[in-house]
């Protein structure tokens, strides 16, 4: 009987010594459409929350980290590269012409090609009789950048160009070839600005030499005139110089307000993949514990592949539109019974089965 007891301790001791306990990480991510992805955390390279800025427009703009945030083209309206000139307006038109004076000008009555007789449309009436509007910012429709790249451009203000020349390092280079001058912010980003020259009547003059660009102000004192930026070597500035019906390029600006963000969070894999997610989409992120308990401590047996990477969970898209998240839900987390359990009970009632048939054998000898 002692023996018997004696082998059944034997017995458990060696099953609790090879029976041995493992644990397997998992970060779970659930989103709206009630799908859960399982990622195993050793397969798991980097975890990145991202944000996209949402923005449609085809022209590109540089961020000079301005106070009002107001961004800059990197060409002129009808140019694809900062270097190249573009087309050229007459102040408060918005359609390019091959000759510009008073007899072609939209806003105005002229005698001849250079004798202007009086005003249509922003006029104070200071030194021209027509029509007196007292306007002396150009309106949407009379805007060249936002009639021909959209409503979310303008033509620069005198404010913005005193904003410019205030926050920037301006130094006359050449680029690519073309003489002009370049405007470098404090972050490091900067706009070039060639030396266009102007229009006059059919000709053109100063090219290489001088950039003019209009703004959409008017000079106030003599409404025949309206701001412009002005680069040559070896300075830049704002102006008054010119009359309305010279043609100059324009350098739009985005309007100033906060462009909207979509944040995403991203799952990189070791097997490279990436996984996006829209965090609007996310209802919640959290880790779970599975423990597995297994015969041998030297061989653990291969974990099952719970991980959801590309081919399983779906990029969510960034543009479509997102329901409404209850942030109070909650992953329910579940509990396992696994099979090796099963086994470790079976294993113990092994050495009893054997003790009670060794205790009958024995009784019934006796008897």
């Amino acid at each position: 009987m002692r023996n018997t007891k004696n082998l059944i301790l034997i017995t458990i001791g060696l099953l609790n010594m090879g029976m041995t306990s493992y644990a397997t990480t998992f970060m779970r991510i659930k989103t709206t459409d009630g799908d859960v992805a399982r990622y195993d955390v050793k397969n798991v390279v980097e975890v990145n929350f991202e944000g996209e800025q949402e923005d449609s427009s085809e022209h590109k703009y540089v961020d000079l980290g301005l106070p009002s945030r107001t961004l800059w083209a990197t060409c002129n309206i009808g140019a694809t590269r900062p270097e190249e000139s573009g087309d050229f307006f007459a102040w408060g038109e918005i359609e390019p012409k091959k000759i510009y004076n008073w007899s072609t000008y939209k806003w105005g009555v002229a005698s001849d090609s250079l004798s202007l007789v009086s005003l249509t449309k922003y006029n104070f009436g200071n030194k021209y009789s027509g029509t007196l509007d007292s306007r002396s910012t150009l309106l949407p429709e009379d805007d060249a950048a936002t009639v021909n790249w959209g409503e979310e451009w303008r033509m620069p203000t005198l404010m913005d160009i005193q904003e410019l020349l205030n926050n920037c390092k301006y130094t006359w280079t050449e680029y690519e070839g073309v003489k002009g001058t370049k405007f470098t912010a404090p972050n490091g980003n900067y706009i070039f600005l060639p030396a266009t020259g102007g229009r006059n009547g059919s000709e053109f003059y100063h090219v290489g030499k001088y950039g003019r660009y209009w703004t959409s102000s008017l000079y106030e004192w003599n409404e025949v005139r309206a701001y412009d930026l002005f680069v040559h070597f070896p300075e830049a500035g704002w102006g008054y110089g010119n009359e309305r019906r010279n043609g100059f390029p324009i350098r739009p600006v985005r309007k100033g307000k906060e462009f909207p963000y979509t944040m995403s969070l991203k799952v990189k894999t070791t097997n490279g993949k990436i996984t996006c997610y829209n965090i609007k989409n996310v209802i919640k992120m959290d880790f779970e514990e599975v423990q597995d308990t297994f015969l041998s401590s030297t061989n653990p047996p291969s974990q099952p592949n719970y991980v959801q990477d590309d081919e399983a969970a779906q990029d969510v898209s960034l543009s479509t539109p997102l329901p409404k998240v209850d942030n109070n839900k909650e992953i329910i987390s579940t509990i396992g019974f696994t099979h090796s359990k099963m086994l470790y009970l079976l294993f113990l009632l092994i050495p009893l089965a054997a003790w009670y048939y060794f205790r009958r054998k024995r009784v019934s000898a006796k008897s």
